[in-house]
């Protein structure tokens, strides 16, 4: 594949050119990724959803608030990063793909991981690959419980409904999800969280 003729290219307003087939053919914009994730809303950006940068501003704190390391923290705070160019696909619209072609489901999740790849390397952190089965199961399990929260909010109780018992366990929170933040403060946030997290500047 050559890059300049794909047609998996993808452009940034700061001129960064991305293959989307290619995750590590150019450097990271992280500005980038930050303006993406803090327009992208979760659950179809229904009404009231958090953005991605929220949502893992959010649940990063609350893993150092129930006694979570750092290091922890910072997993979560980029789990989602992928989505600056993949876009948030939500579970239902994945689900009902995989039923009509099954091989979708495996290709997606190799997909991302490629990218997750390229963008943990950028940020020196550990690739998922390579975390412990004890961090893989905090991320997982902060996202869901997250998600569970962030559904409550949104849909009232029976948001809750596909959740488990251990995965409505409310998340312990800086702040409500009654208020959703501006960009530019999502932004701000997470760029200051990566800091507090990793000692290191992403600007």
């Amino acid at each position: 594949m050559t890059f300049a003729s794909s047609r998996t290219l993808s452009f940034a307003p700061s001129g960064a050119i991305y293959d989307v087939a290619d995750p590590g053919a150019r450097p990271v914009d992280f500005a980038h990724v930050a303006m993406r994730l803090a327009r992208t809303y979760r659950f179809n950006a229904s009404a009231g959803a958090l953005s991605v940068l929220q949502h893992e501003v959010m649940g990063a704190e609350a893993i150092i608030a129930e006694g979570g390391s750092a290091l922890d923290a910072s997993l979560f705070l980029h789990h989602d990063d992928h989505e600056f160019i993949l876009g948030d696909m939500v579970s239902p619209v994945s689900a009902t793909i995989a039923l009509a072609l099954p091989a979708f489901r495996d290709a997606w999740s190799d997909i991302k991981a490629n990218w997750d790849r390229a963008l943990f390397a950028a940020l020196r952190l550990p690739v998922p690959d390579r975390w412990t089965e004890a961090q893989a199961a905090l991320v997982r399990s902060m996202d869901m419980r997250m998600q569970a929260v962030e559904s409550r909010a949104l849909f009232g109780a029976r948001g809750m409904d596909q959740f488990t018992p251990a995965q409505r366990r409310t998340p312990r929170l800086k702040t409500g999800l009654d208020k959703v933040w501006p960009p530019e403060r999502a932004i701000e946030l997470w760029f200051d969280a990566h800091r507090k997290f990793t000692g290191r500047t992403l600007r």
